[in-house]
């Protein structure tokens, strides 16, 4: 029924393959392209945030009045390692007198410049150097603190501007999406008179104390540890009254000779805190302190950290166990252990005994 041509028939198949696998090409090749937006999009950066501390002030008392602030961070994922920081806030109700950058940022890369007359302040700091980018601030922490005084009663604002930027590690661009400025409401006080045949003005009230940043000093010791060993990482998170975290580092704390470790905080904000301190696999010890101005200390020594929470869940159980297990002996990796809790370069029975006598043991909560 029907004809056969065999040539023109291959001919035509031929070409109809080399068609097919033309738009097959095409088709993958638009389907797999980078610059796709669902690619993009799962890659997002998280959002940073930028706000002062306090984020609102409310006061009553008379002019001019001196005040400080904290410019704060929350990475909210990223790691941190730089910010340009740009305010503007109302000259005639407010003039900045001086910008302190934190411990954190110790880097000043552009000096604070202040303008007074429009209104103005910018700055940028960093993190210190370091190739493995351990200096990054990934937690909770202060920038700046801001000092400042009040000219004039009523509302006012401080703001950052749009210029504002802050770079995160392996992040492209600015990685701020949230800048929250800081609301300010100044009240002077009215006089009160007492009614008498010669009427007499009654005391003005004293204007509140300039708020000064304070230093702590944190001096502790670890269990079995009576020797200088390598520097250790140490949580430290400060709780206002009402549980907010108003501060959140982990810096390297440094030994001595004897064993005990050091470290000091600078530019903290005055006030009533819980601190909670937890070296890395030690359990967690929690102390309440009101920070006034100057110098201060928290002397940890007498009480050594205890050491084996290697799962860092702030308990000693059968996670922590079942890693010393592991390493215990010739099966400890050549890089270390957190398992080897007196320093001693193997995982022994001093590590053991060491686990036995705090299992069960938890940290503060």
């Amino acid at each position: 029924m029907f004809k056969k041509y065999p040539g023109k028939f291959s001919l035509f198949g031929l070409s109809f393959l080399i068609l097919a696998a033309i738009l097959a090409f095409i088709t993958a090749t638009i389907v797999t392209s980078p610059s796709g937006k669902q690619d993009l999009r799962s890659k997002a950066a998280p959002s940073t945030q930028l706000y002062f501390y306090p984020q609102t002030l409310s006061v009553i008392s008379s002019l001019p009045r001196d005040q400080s602030v904290n410019i704060m961070i929350n990475p909210a994922g990223n790691s941190v390692t730089a910010a340009e920081i740009h305010l503007s806030f109302d000259p005639t109700k407010i003039n900045i007198k001086n910008i302190v950058p934190s411990s954190l940022f110790p880097n000043i890369l552009t000096i604070p410049v202040i303008d007074n007359q429009l209104g103005k302040a910018n700055f940028t700091v960093g993190v210190p150097a370091a190739s493995s980018g351990s200096s990054a601030v990934s937690e909770i922490a202060s920038i700046a603190s801001v000092y400042f005084t009040y000219t004039k009663a009523g509302s006012s604002t401080i703001n950052f501007t749009s210029d504002t930027q802050a770079a995160g590690l392996n992040e492209t661009g600015n990685v701020i999406t949230t800048l929250t400025p800081l609301s300010i409401l100044v009240q002077t006080p009215t006089p009160t008179f007492t009614p008498t045949p010669s009427p007499t003005l009654s005391p003005t009230p004293s204007p509140t104390p300039i708020p000064v940043v304070a230093n702590l000093n944190i001096t502790m010791t670890l269990q079995k540890i009576n020797s200088k060993k390598t520097d250790i990482p140490v949580a430290i998170t400060f709780y206002d009254p009402a549980g907010n975290i108003i501060l959140s580092q982990t810096p390297n704390f440094t030994g001595d000779n004897n064993g005990i470790y050091n470290y000091n905080l600078t530019g903290l904000i005055l006030g009533t805190f819980t601190i909670k301190i937890k070296p890395r696999f030690y359990l967690t010890r929690k102390t309440s302190l009101s920070l006034a101005n100057g110098e201060q200390s928290i002397n940890l020594i007498q009480a050594p950290f205890l050491s084996g929470d290697i799962s860092e869940n702030n308990k000693i159980d059968i996670f922590d166990y079942n890693r010393l297990v592991e390493d215990f002996g010739p099966n400890m990796p050549t890089a270390g252990s957190p398992a080897d809790f007196d320093k001693n370069n193997k995982v022994d029975i001093y590590d053991y005994n060491l686990l036995v006598e705090n299992f069960t043991k938890t940290g503060d909560n």
